[in-house]
């Protein structure tokens, strides 16, 4: 009953036991949640919470763990801050930023920051302060992108992804309008340094097949763009088909543990 509501969301996020949608195409700026939040969890929609934002919902993302988790909200313009427990001690915060979350499925947690790309740049944010660049803008370190003819990333960013993996945040994005995410832009957390890994076939999604505390890790799973495939992304190895679809494109991974 109610769920209705949410089938037109482009974003949902699980935060203490409540399931957050945004990004609906009727109500661009609306984020609703399910239930009363840890006692009743998801089982029902009716008496959700109701929040709207002063611009349109560009993405959702879960900071921190446990009971001191928050929604954080990506939008055209800044990020709100959605903190509590439910349903009658939620607290929203407006974290103002000159830049916005132009690639909702680049929203990514990871040690205590969200890392997301915005209109000029990537961006960390620590769920307090205002956004920062990571370095500087994306285009300097990006110029010997191979498919770029002009401005680097100039192709359809709202398709872009992100990932974390070996200390080093993965994003994936289309180049020069091929029709595909052609090109990772990979950002080392380790040496603050970035670099590009030129794709082929194109990747659109990325997930770990281990936590990250493992003593062996595993290599991730990625997502082709090009065709019904994911494959097994090691940096000892080759890459290697482990998946066939063959009815339709595998468009996202998850993990579980």
């Amino acid at each position: 009953t109610g769920w209705a509501d949410a089938v037109d969301a482009s974003w949902c996020s699980l935060v203490n036991g409540t399931v957050w949608f945004g990004g609906f195409p009727t109500q661009p700026q609306t984020v609703l949640g399910t239930g009363d939040g840890i006692t009743a969890s998801m089982e029902s929609l009716p008496g959700y919470n109701v929040f709207v934002m002063s611009q349109p919902v560009t993405g959702l993302c879960a900071y921190g763990t446990g009971a001191s988790a928050a929604l954080v909200i990506g939008m055209n313009r800044g990020l709100s801050v959605l903190y509590g427990t439910g349903p009658d001690n939620y607290v929203l915060q407006d974290v103002p930023s000159d830049d916005g979350v132009l690639a909702g499925r680049t929203m990514v947690y990871n040690n205590g920051v969200i890392f997301f790309l915005g209109r000029q740049a990537v961006y960390a944010f620590n769920g307090q302060s205002p956004p920062i660049r990571i370095s500087d803008k994306v285009e300097p370190w990006i110029l010997n992108d191979g498919y770029v003819g002009g401005y680097p990333m100039d192709g359809d960013r709202s398709t872009s992804w992100a990932q974390v993996y070996n200390n080093r945040l993965h994003v994936g994005y289309e180049s020069n309008g091929v029709g595909h995410n052609n090109t990772i832009l990979c950002f080392d957390l380790v040496v603050d340094g970035w670099t590009v890994l030129q794709t082929a076939p194109g990747l659109n999604c990325m997930t770990l097949l281990d936590a990250p505390g493992d003593p062996s890790p595993a290599a991730c799973i990625a997502g082709s763009s090009t065709t019904k495939q994911s494959y097994n992304w090691d940096v000892e190895t080759t890459g290697q088909e482990v998946a066939t679809d063959a009815g339709a494109d595998i468009s996202a991974l998850f993990q579980s543990k």
